[in-house]
């Protein structure tokens, strides 16, 4: 299976078709995931997450106000604890 980021084309705000996309296979579509969003509380991420919540995923808004630092790793690793990689 093929994984895959989301580019500057991709409409962030649309999780479904995230979710539909052929790098997600389909027994995962309908399945409860637990999903990180880098950026979670920002913008886009925040609408993401809400997005998300909506289809009944578990989220965590990564970012530096949660606790979550990218860029040094801090709380990087308990984030994505159970979180599965597509």
């Amino acid at each position: 299976m093929e994984s895959r980021w989301l580019t500057k084309n991709d409409n962030p705000l649309d999780a479904a078709t995230v979710m539909k996309s052929k790098s997600v296979s389909s027994s995962s579509v309908n399945k409860h995931m637990k999903i990180v969003v880098i950026g979670g509380s920002g913008l886009i991420g925040t609408k993401l997450v809400s997005n998300l919540r909506q289809h009944g995923h578990e989220v965590v808004a990564a970012s530096p106000s949660s606790g979550v630092n990218t860029i040094t790793g801090e709380g990087l690793a308990k984030a994505l604890t159970g979180a599965q990689v597509q």
